[in-house]
């Protein structure tokens, strides 16, 4: 059980696959990754002579102590996390719906299989600031033939980008195909779970100034 825990304490170390020849062992396996070690069972185990002191880290950083931090939505994995800093000022990231063709269009792809879209764009506008120099800095895909449609999914968008943008701004309507074209030349993509149809929109990043706030 704690075998896989020490081997994901490694900072080297991202996945673990470990064996399983029926669905039972699949679950097996799930669950000791999720048990409850106590952390006094490295010092135990390094009493013994089976790991050494002199190891360049400590296997009582387990995984979710690394990765839960304060203030973030717990959907920020470490690789989505990583995208959005490395993007600059007027990079776009799309978040996509299931029936969207990510793994055809994104540069860098995200999934995110346990969510909707909605639940992704508040985690993403947790943390990333829209850009408010361009007249839109977000826009969703229009509705095939009823343009002027406004669909659950991009309403419930209007109201998360006007809760977490800091600023009032209306998500801007492409045209479906157009929405792919630009969606291939995006940062990255993030793929949901989202089963809505046009459950897709597209961030424009903004800049975050020396005060830590949204420069307008």
């Amino acid at each position: 059980m704690a075998a896989p825990r020490f081997v994901l304490a490694h900072p080297a170390i991202t996945t673990v696959i470990p064996g399983a020849n029926s669905s039972g062992q699949v679950r097996a396996n799930v669950a000791r990754l999720h048990a409850d070690i106590p952390a006094a069972l490295w010092s135990d185990v390094e009493a013994e002579g089976l790991i050494g002191p002199t190891l360049p880290f400590r296997p009582a950083r387990f995984p979710e102590e690394i990765t839960m931090l304060r203030g973030l939505d717990p959907l920020l994995s470490p690789e989505l996390l990583r995208i959005l800093r490395a993007m600059g000022h007027g990079d776009e990231i799309a978040i996509v719906d299931a029936n969207y063709p990510a793994s055809r269009d994104a540069k860098r792809l995200v999934r995110l299989d346990g969510a909707d879209a909605t639940q992704a764009l508040q985690a993403i506008l947790s943390v990333l600031p829209l850009d408010s120099f361009v007249a839109n800095p977000a826009h969703c895909m229009q509705v095939v033939g009823k343009p002027d449609e406004v669909p659950p999914a991009v309403a419930e968008f209007q109201t998360v980008v006007d809760r977490l943008a800091g600023f009032p701004e209306k998500i801007g309507m492409i045209e479906r195909f157009g929405f792919y074209d630009r969606a291939k030349t995006c940062y990255a993509v993030v793929a949901t779970a989202e089963r809505r149809l046009y459950g897709n929109i597209i961030l424009t990043k903004g800049v975050i100034g020396a005060d830590g706030e949204v420069v307008r």
